[in-house]
């Protein structure tokens, strides 16, 4: 049972890591094309720049944080502890613009479901893993996900 909710666990990390991963490199390399989707127009070099550092190089980065947190075993707590926190700030972002800006475009909705889906997803199965650390605590690696006691 316990081999099973780390390997959800792991699974969870290694889909949020690869759709990181595969945004990142999306904006790296036509960082208008993704802006786009938000209708973001990016006229001026500073504003490809940024685009290509926050929607590419961060996501990149994030993304492999992930992957490692789900092939090395004392990295999944603390990986999927970052990609909970990682929604929630993205969902904190969606709620706070649609309060202060309005209701934004059909596009920016099916972000925020999706962002959502990896909230819980990520949620749940930080959850799961610390029931398995709680039935075998020393299998786990370091106890990072007690911040949830």
């Amino acid at each position: 049972m316990a081999r099973a909710r780390t390997s959800v666990a792991r699974g969870v990390l290694a889909a949020i890591g690869l759709l990181y991963v595969g945004i990142g490199l999306a904006a790296l390399l036509s960082p208008a094309t993704v802006a786009g989707y938000a209708d973001i127009t990016l006229e001026a070099t500073s504003a490809k720049s940024d685009v290509r550092a926050v929607y590419g190089g961060l996501a990149v980065g994030l993304g492999v944080f992930f992957l490692v947190g789900a092939v090395h075993r004392p990295w999944v707590g603390p990986a999927l502890l970052a990609t909970l926190l990682t929604f929630v700030g993205l969902l904190a972002g969606r709620i706070t613009s649609v309060v202060i800006d309005g209701s934004p475009g059909a596009v920016v909705y099916l972000f925020t479901a999706a962002e959502l889906v990896g909230a819980v997803a990520s949620g749940w199965a930080l959850l799961r893993l610390r029931e398995t650390q709680r039935e075998e605590p020393d299998t786990e690696g370091p106890a990072a996900i007690d911040a949830l006691k």
